[in-house]
């Protein structure tokens, strides 16, 4: 029985002159899917964190404004679109800003090898000046 399939296989490859022909698949949905990785690859750009849901929805968005009532962004059109675009997540860690960070001694030595924004003061109160100084630090 598998000679019969091997022969057949066989076949099938000589007709293709050597190579194997794979059919593409359509997908109806296609300008949906086109303008929802627009939308994702410029939210991207911008560092704004997009996850399932938020994709989910906007391509909610993008069919009812084209007026195509039988799509449903379900969590199996999520992952194709997710593998078709080899879309993974990872964490988003913003710009790596340093924290500021207030209190009373000088140069404490505890926070030598943290990337942070030390000041001080007597109370170890946020102050105009240093609020000032922070902002002009992160520009």
């Amino acid at each position: 029985m598998w000679k019969n399939e091997k022969n057949e296989i066989k076949e099938q490859w000589m007709n293709g002159n050597g190579r194997m022909k794979r059919k593409s698949k359509s997908n109806a949905n296609e300008e949906i899917n086109n303008l929802t990785w627009e939308w994702f690859a410029s939210a991207i750009a911008k560092n704004i964190p997009i996850f399932g849901p938020i994709i989910q929805t906007k391509a909610r968005q993008i069919a009812e404004q084209m007026s195509i009532t039988e799509f449903k962004a379900s969590n199996t059109w999520l992952e194709s679109f997710k593998n078709r675009h080899k879309i993974v997540y990872h964490q988003i860690c913003g710009e790596f800003e340093k924290p500021l960070v207030i209190g009373k001694s000088q140069k404490p030595r505890c926070f030598k090898k943290f990337p942070i924004i030390w000041r001080a003061n007597n109370k170890a109160w946020m102050t105009g000046s240093i609020m000032e100084d922070w902002f002009n630090i992160q520009q």
